[in-house]
């Protein structure tokens, strides 16, 4: 029992040791803050400020207001530490020692935040503009997206006899299966080395609507017919046009998944392989690629 009231009175009379151990720890830290803040070594100097935070268990305005002066130079040119900066500034306008703190800082600090924060306001405004202009933008692109071969939309069947006479030199006109109300005339398919090409265009209330361009690879031609290279171009493409557009397509019950539709405001954009058989490396089958605008 008496030796463990000396050990308790001993460990009473180390805790000032302690305290002060800890005091002049958080000081060097502090001045090591200083030390690398004036030449330019920023994020050692917050490392330093955290030491001295550590040490003292908590911070007091002198380090917030060091960590405010590092911050908003890391600020300049890296975005992510503007919110630090906001939290630092705000921990320094309610740490309880403010009162009796330098009053020329705070008074800089208040017109360091008020200017963050004004700058941070256009800069929202700036962002939402820019965004409202690339959406606006992608609308028009994906409005006026057209085929380079198909017949151009909204003109009258009368019209397009007259400027393709050869493409109406058909084999067939029927309903359309995909686009209800539609009707689809189809061209005669046009054989070519390793594909078969065959254009049709829809028709609503006697004007076109829109064009499907098919292409089968037959299975003669395989060999040429990379698979691995046709399908990272269908996934390339993809991811192009929804950068074009602003939005991502559905996908389409398709072979192996490269089936997808673009679809707004009455507008369906579709790339679509609906049949793809594996030979070795290559492949054959059928391609799809439509443009309907229903506005017409």
């Amino acid at each position: 029992m008496r030796s463990y009231m000396i050990f308790s009175f001993l460990l009473v009379l180390s805790f000032p040791a302690f305290a002060q151990i800890n005091e002049t720890e958080a000081k060097a830290s502090y001045m090591l803050a200083e030390e690398n803040y004036g030449k330019g070594n920023y994020p050692v100097a917050l490392t330093f400020l955290k030491n001295a935070k550590a040490n003292l268990g908590g911070a007091n305005c002198k380090i917030l207001y060091l960590q405010i002066q590092i911050e908003s130079e890391l600020a300049k040119t890296r975005r992510n530490y503007r919110d630090s900066l906001l939290k630092t500034i705000a921990a320094f306008q309610t740490a309880p020692d403010i009162r009796d703190f330098n009053e020329d800082k705070v008074l800089e600090v208040v017109k360091m935040k008020l200017e963050l924060a004004q700058k941070l306001t256009e800069e929202k405004a700036l962002l939402a503009e820019q965004k409202a202009a690339e959406e606006a933008k992608n609308e028009k692109t994906f409005k006026d997206w057209r085929f380079t071969a198909g017949l151009n939309l909204g003109l009258t069947v009368k019209e397009a006899e007259k400027m393709y006479p050869a493409f109406f030199r058909r084999t067939k006109a029927e309903p359309s299966q995909d686009y209800p109300g539609i009707e689809m005339i189809t061209s005669r398919p046009v054989d070519a080395a390793n594909v078969i090409t065959t254009a049709s265009i829809f028709i609503r209330n006697d004007k076109i609507v829109g064009n499907r361009i098919s292409i089968e690879y037959v299975e003669s031609g395989s060999k040429k017919n990379n698979y691995e290279t046709f399908r990272k171009s269908m996934l390339d493409e993809r991811d192009r046009n929804n950068k074009l557009f602003g939005f991502e397509p559905v996908s389409l019950p398709s072979v192996d998944g490269l089936g997808f539709v673009w679809k707004k405001n009455g507008k369906t954009f579709t790339r679509n392989w609906t049949k793809i058989i594996r030979k070795g490396d290559g492949f054959y089958g059928v391609y799809v690629s439509d443009i309907v605008d229903e506005s017409y």
